[in-house]
């Protein structure tokens, strides 16, 4: 088992009323295998806990994500990082996520690499 700290995200809302009308946003990730020398581990062996470092009405985090070791499905589909409603999105958000790799039994010694997805949509 590792632990880590996803980087900080920020994101920063400029739209006006006329343009965000009731929407606000969403944040999400995913994660892709992490592979050393032909062998990998899937993404579903990493989860998350998402943070919300700039609390405020209408800005949540996004559920804990557990990894399959601990029957979940990791990070393997898109995991929410945080949310915000009309009335949460102006302004600037800071976000993060405490990240935990478990793996699994047998896995091969080495430097594995991958990569996670991080991405922001318009909510209606």
């Amino acid at each position: 088992r590792m632990t880590g700290n996803l980087p900080e995200v920020t994101v920063t809302d400029s739209r006006t009323a006329q343009q965000a009308g009731v929407g606000g946003w969403s944040v999400s990730g995913q994660a892709d295998a992490f592979t050393s020398a032909g062998r990998s581990i899937t993404a579903d062996h990493l989860g998350w806990t998402p943070a919300v470092l700039t609390p405020r009405p209408g800005l949540v985090a996004g559920a804990p994500i557990a990894t399959a070791v601990d029957g979940g499905p990791g990070l393997q589909s898109s995991g929410e990082l945080a949310s915000a409603t009309a009335e949460g999105r102006f302004g600037s958000a800071k976000l993060e996520a405490a990240l935990r790799l478990e793996v699994p039994i047998g896995t091969q010694p080495g430097t594995y690499t991958g990569a996670m997805t991080v991405s922001l949509f318009p909510v209606d």
